[in-house]
């Protein structure tokens, strides 16, 4: 004998309910942010800084949208997944049960996701602070400098993606920039990189860095007129 439930299979519903879950993910996702933000702004001392570059106004509100959207759809997405498959091991009573099998399992990860990628954002508005004081900068740290036998199996890289670092100015040797909206501070600590909503922003920061130092990064380096 077949179980339905009603809803189960009215696409109209399961779209409602999608659209729902996204607008409450989005403030949540927000709340995280600003929580995690908070907790960051203490711990570097911002608003001690000489400089801070960091996105702000209409940019700072479409960075803010986008995040929590990529912070919030992988949840919904599993949700769905949920959804249909319960509905399917009922209608089938259990004999197709591995998409609310493979849902239940997917389901903490998108968790996870949510509030690491919620958290990134917080990290992300703190944008780059310079301490001229202590000749030092916090910054974004860059997943990308991650190695795949140390960190890579171990989502360090992931979980980078919340986390700020603190560099030497003195330790800066060069600066390019890349793709428009992309700056690589290179020096003893290595390659970071940096991603910015805009081209002003991204000059604003080497603009920053090199008014602090008082000397020119990107001048002789072919990749700085991009």
């Amino acid at each position: 004998m077949t179980k339905k439930r009603k809803g189960l299979d009215d696409p109209k519903m399961a779209q409602e309910a999608v659209q729902l879950l996204a607008l409450l993910l989005l403030p949540f996702s927000a709340l995280v942010a600003w929580w995690y933000f908070r907790r960051l702004a203490a711990r570097y001392h911002l608003g001690r800084e000489s400089i801070r570059v960091h996105e702000s106004g209409k940019e700072a509100l479409f960075v803010a949208l986008a995040e929590s959207t990529k912070a919030g759809a992988p949840v919904v997405f599993s949700l769905l997944m949920l959804y249909y498959g319960y509905g399917m091991s009922l209608q089938t009573e259990g004999s197709e049960s591995w998409l609310l099998i493979c849902s239940l399992l997917v389901f903490p990860i998108t968790l996870v996701w949510f509030a690491v990628w919620s958290c990134h954002l917080g990290a992300k508005m703190i944008g780059v602070l310079i301490f001229e004081d202590t000749n030092t900068m916090v910054l974004p740290r860059d997943p990308a400098n991650n190695t795949a036998r140390q960190d890579f199996f171990r989502l360090k890289w992931f979980f980078d993606l919340m986390r700020l670092d603190v560099v030497k100015l003195g330790e800066i040797e060069k600066m390019t920039r890349q793709s428009g909206v992309k700056l690589f501070i290179h020096g003893a600590f290595g390659t970071i990189g940096l991603r910015f909503s805009s081209k002003q922003k991204r000059d604003e920061c080497i603009s920053a860095i090199e008014r602090t130092m008082k000397k020119s990064f990107v001048r002789l380096d072919m990749e700085g007129f991009t």
